[in-house]
């Protein structure tokens, strides 16, 4: 389990992920491109559902068991309603290239991961697409924290989503104010 410098990611590879203070996740690269005239070399990551509460290795993945997380995105209404708009595969096109806070702890056959090829094409995840999204950072994976907090963690998760939303009112209200001077 060390830090890996100076190389580039390659499909299969595990990468752990800090997206949240005391949370630890594993990504996976599902392909890898050569670098082209236009482009750096770019790899297909997708987040698993896979969360921790402490530093794991790869002896604690049951890497037969892995999936790419799936989430469902909403708009929040009026009324405070959340409906749901897409579901998205938590996959993104990222750089190749690791640094040296990419910790990657193994690597592990993806065949079973992804049906059908992936492209190198930009969007948002729910269809054809995918985001991209510059180089590997630790924060890699906050969706997967979400999801299993929201499970495993429920009341606090709840806690700190209502925290979150008044303080984003109250930074818009100051935004208000600043913008009509008073």
């Amino acid at each position: 389990m060390s830090r890996v410098d100076k190389r580039l990611l390659k499909v299969g590879d595990l990468i752990r992920t800090n997206p949240v203070q005391g949370y630890w996740g594993c990504a996976v690269v599902l392909t890898e491109c050569e670098k082209a005239q236009e482009f750096n070399s770019m790899s297909h990551v997708a987040i698993t559902p896979v969360i921790y509460t402490y530093e794991f290795g790869l002896e604690s993945l049951n890497t037969g068991k892995l999936s790419v997380l799936v989430i469902e995105r909403a708009a929040r209404t009026d009324d405070g309603t959340d409906v749901p708009i897409r579901h998205e595969l938590c996959t993104g096109i990222y750089s190749r290239k690791v640094d040296a806070r990419t910790v990657v702890i193994g690597n592990t056959d993806v065949s079973e991961l992804h049906e059908g090829a992936l492209e190198f094409k930009i969007g948002d995840g729910s269809g054809n697409g995918w985001p991209l999204c510059g180089p590997i950072r630790e924060s890699l994976g906050y969706e997967a924290v979400h999801a299993w907090r929201a499970v495993h963690d429920r009341k606090r998760w709840l806690s700190d989503i209502d925290a979150a939303h008044r303080s984003h009112e109250e930074m818009l209200i100051r935004l208000e104010k600043k913008h009509r001077g008073t």
